[in-house]
């Protein structure tokens, strides 16, 4: 083989080595949005049902307490303080829930 001929063949290589590598990054990328999306829909439905369970449970609390106070409002009322003390817990904590959270997903995408 003359050095022209090597040349050639490693030109036609080194182009389907990088047609190659552009079908896998186009591969994963498809694969990494499937995966997020599919991620995104499970835990949107899985956040709408525990929403939905929540509030029943809400109301049922505040009606059970009601009875207990024997009035209503104050039933609701107490319920309504729970998830204001819930929120201000939260807010307290946020920089570690946040740092957990991005945390978790660089360990599940990354």
């Amino acid at each position: 083989m003359t050095t022209k001929e090597n040349l050639k063949e490693t030109v036609d290589l080194s182009q389907q080595l990088a047609e190659k590598e552009y079908e896998y990054a186009q591969l994963k990328v498809f694969y990494q949005i499937a995966s997020v999306s599919s991620s995104v829909v499970k835990k949107s439905l899985f956040a709408f049902f525990t929403l939905i369970a929540a509030l029943f449970l809400s109301i049922a609390a505040a009606l059970w307490l009601g009875n207990l106070l024997e009035s209503a409002t104050l039933g609701f009322l107490w319920v309504g303080l729970f998830y204001v003390v819930l929120v201000s817990i939260a807010l307290l904590f946020r920089k570690r829930i946040e740092k957990y959270v991005v945390n978790r997903l660089a360990k599940n995408y990354f």
